[in-house]
């Protein structure tokens, strides 16, 4: 396993239950999460939603990839605020903003892998 989607705190999967753990190569897992339609996005504000986002980047910060998405598809009772928020909060972490450095491996098959992940 390389890397783990489907966090959903109302089910008692979290982030920061994976955060530690290494795919079993000893590379950090890359996670695709956290943010949840049913008990999250859809009754958060703006704020709180750029607040998740930002604190679910710094969890994995030295210790996992993260690809931030949502658990599942974002339904119309999310507010169109709360998308603009999520973008806005990941923008401020986007390359343009940051400096990051390309992790290249080699996968088992031989091609090349290309991450990039914060320096």
């Amino acid at each position: 396993m390389q890397g783990f989607q489907g966090f959903q705190p109302e089910c008692g999967v979290s982030l920061e239950s994976f955060v530690h753990r290494k795919a079993a190569n000893g590379d950090p897992l890359l996670l695709f999460g956290p943010l949840p339609v049913t008990t999250g996005l859809p009754v958060w504000s703006a704020h709180e939603t750029s607040h998740q986002v930002h604190l679910a980047i710094e969890q994995c910060r030295g210790r996992a990839r993260l690809a931030i998405l949502t658990a599942n598809t974002i339904n119309p009772d999310v507010p169109l605020a709360n998308i603009v928020a999520l973008h806005e909060a990941v923008r401020g972490h986007s390359p343009s903003n940051r400096l990051l450095r390309r992790d290249t491996g080699r996968i088992p098959d031989g091609r090349t892998k290309h991450v990039l992940s914060p320096s």
